[in-house]
């Protein structure tokens, strides 16, 4: 045999090996298969790009479903309030006596694939206690710090409020400027690979260069249809085209398309010293500074993940700056981890969806409870 196609066949083979240990351990530690799950969308005319907040809803629905090995792990739409936001309607003016907290949080707080996120929960709670409590969801999926930044300057400085509340996942204080716009049938998402709010895109095509269009979405593909060809993908008499016949060289360029989409890099922090770094701190600080200018009672709630939950894992480097975040403003720091604490494994699992890293209704709920118990007690 050449010396060549020997050494062909031997890339081959560690291609093949290296993509079946890809696979074998996502599965494992994800529990999830790279190509085994889709997106499906019924349109796309409702989330278009925002120069504030990094995209908005319209009031137009679009339904949305993860499909997993066969199995339909969430069913949800987005659609946006009067503002453009998750949940019910808001003014920035106060309508009546009750106390207002404006949320910011990411996909966990936006709980656009849950039959009701933990923010209108919370307000239902305090109305069955009879001192009810607004909420005001500024939530958006894909969004941390500097979105949150953001639309802290460019909407809710104007706003009549009482405090904030800040859901703050494991990554999202590393996170930088998120978009999103969908049109056409087509849908562009990224982060900025900067934090300096100067440089900020004010118009979709200056925020383009920065929004690769979507294949794929941490490791499944996504796709957008017609309304009722998304229904068909429910009952699975539509499935995309070559589900279950995944080639492994597509699926090594699945997975590698997908790390290049969601870069790990926006989710670390920047070089000390460098300006990102600077720049990030502005952004922190700033934050406080607006919080104190008008007396708002700042509340920043940490919530870890599942992975980081089943690893039984203590102070990890996002807690500590969820905790020194809450330092810097000057807010109540409280950790959601103690709600699983004395749980197995297996109680730990049924608070999240099977597949997905995201918690199911269970989840969502009890961390509800958990932020009721603390605004009754602040209160």
């Amino acid at each position: 045999m050449k010396k060549g196609l020997i050494n062909t066949l031997l890339v081959v083979v560690s291609m093949a090996t290296a993509y079946v240990l890809l696979e074998v351990g996502s599965t494992w530690y994800f529990g999830r298969s790279l190509g085994g799950s889709y997106f499906v969308y019924s349109g796309s005319n409702t989330t278009k790009f925002d120069p504030i907040s990094g995209y908005r809803l319209t009031r137009e629905i679009t339904f949305m479903t993860r499909i997993t090995e066969g199995l339909v792990e969430y069913f949800g739409f987005y659609k946006g309030n009067n503002r453009g936001f998750p949940g019910r309607d808001f003014t920035p003016e106060r309508q009546d006596q009750r106390k207002r907290f404006a949320v910011f949080g990411d996909s966990f707080t936006h709980a656009d694939y849950l039959a009701r996120s933990w923010p209108a929960y919370v307000e239902d709670l305090t109305v069955d206690r009879g001192r009810p409590i607004q909420l005001l969801n500024f939530a958006l999926d894909g969004s941390g710090l500097a979105n949150w930044w953001s639309i802290i300057k460019g909407e809710v400085d104007g706003y009549q409020l009482d405090g904030v509340i800040f859901a703050v996942y494991e990554t999202d204080l590393f996170r930088t400027f998120f978009m999103l716009h969908t049109e056409n049938g087509k849908e562009w998402l990224g982060f900025l690979p900067y934090w300096n709010p100067a440089r900020y895109p004010k118009t979709l095509a200056d925020a383009l260069p920065f929004m690769p269009e979507l294949k794929v979405l941490g490791g499944a593909a996504s796709y957008i249809v017609d309304e009722r060809r998304f229904w068909d993908s429910l009952s699975g008499a539509w499935k995309p085209p070559g589900i279950g016949q995944w080639f492994i060289q597509h699926k090594i360029s699945e997975a590698i398309s997908a790390l290049r989409r969601q870069p790990q890099a926006n989710f670390v922090p920047p070089p000390p010293g460098s300006d990102d770094a600077k720049w990030r701190e502005f952004i922190i600080t700033d934050i406080a500074a607006t919080i104190k200018r008008h007396g708002w009672k700042p509340i920043v709630v940490y919530l870890p993940s599942q992975s980081t939950l089943l690893a039984r894992e203590g102070e990890t480097q996002d807690k500590a700056e969820a905790r020194r975040f809450a330092q810097v403003l000057g807010a109540s720091f409280h950790d959601a981890t103690e709600l699983y604490a004395g749980m197995t494994n297996e109680q730990i699992r049924e608070h999240f969806l099977p597949y997905d890293q995201h918690w199911n209704l269970a989840g969502s709920d009890l961390f509800g409870r958990y932020v009721f118990g603390i605004l009754q007690a602040e209160d």
